[in-house]
């Protein structure tokens, strides 16, 4: 982790610290029991990743027990249901991610939660981009020879954390904007969805960088565009999928 990173974590810590500090009830100690971190994926991926550093250092500002508890299951529902029924006393926070609070309104006609009136935002704690990726063995170094690939085995296997994630959702926009046949294939979170890239039971998928590059360094995994409308700043000479072969995608 750079020292940049390291301080951008240490400013979202103070804030979260403040928010909490300030929304407790002024008559009452606090905080008073364990403060919750509630994610909405099982361990290993990057929200949990998120989860476990901010909660290392909001334990240390606040001199308190912060306990991290993965939540995982129906597209974010149940943490997120969890968390809006939790009493609003500033002990139980969500690391809410585009899924729960953006993605299942459009997907389900009833949700046990309101996204904008069950929740208080406190801040940003991370953004990027997917990265589209394939097992090295799979014969293809750029998406104009993934797309060929595809069109020549229709049916490639294709991974996703989850129905109705934004893995689920990139994967569907470029199917349709490449005009290409795969078979989805959806994971519990994005620590089951790489172990089956690695394994080859499925070729292809978009995971978030921290995810993939430690596996791209070792060539097990291959580092094909970035799903964003701009390149990402980490890696730059990586392409973006627009730009090296389906015009129009941004995820």
């Amino acid at each position: 982790m750079s020292t940049l990173q390291r301080n951008v974590l240490r400013l979202i810590c103070g804030a979260l610290a403040l928010a909490i500090l300030f929304a407790a009830p002024g008559a009452r100690a606090f905080p008073e029991k364990p403060i919750r971190l509630v994610v909405p994926q099982p361990p290993g991926g990057v929200p949990d990743t998120i989860a476990r550093v901010l909660g290392n250092m909001l334990s240390k500002r606040l001199d308190w027990n912060v306990v991290v508890e993965n939540r995982p299951g129906a597209a974010g529902i149940l943490a997120a249901e969890l968390v809006a029924k939790a009493p609003p006393d500033g002990h139980t926070l969500f690391i809410a991610d585009y899924g729960a609070l953006a993605i299942n309104p459009s997907l389900y006609a009833k949700l046990p939660y309101d996204p904008v009136k069950d929740f208080a935002p406190v801040t940003l704690a991370a953004s990027g981009g997917l990265f589209l990726v394939t097992n090295a063995a799979l014969p293809v170094h750029s998406v104009k020879e993934l797309i060929a690939y595809i069109k020549a085995n229709p049916g490639l296997p294709f991974g996703s954390a989850g129905n109705g994630t934004l893995h689920h959702l990139g994967l569907e926009l470029f199917r349709l904007l490449a005009g290409v046949k795969v078979t989805h294939v959806p994971y519990k979170g994005a620590a089951q969805l790489v172990s089956a890239l690695l394994s080859g039971d499925i070729s292809v998928s978009l995971v978030a960088l921290p995810s993939a590059l430690p596996h791209v360094k070792t060539s097990k995994l291959r580092l094909l565009a970035v799903s964003e409308a701009k390149r990402s700043a980490t890696l730059p000479d990586v392409p973006t999928i627009a730009e090296a072969g389906v015009p129009g995608y941004d995820t």
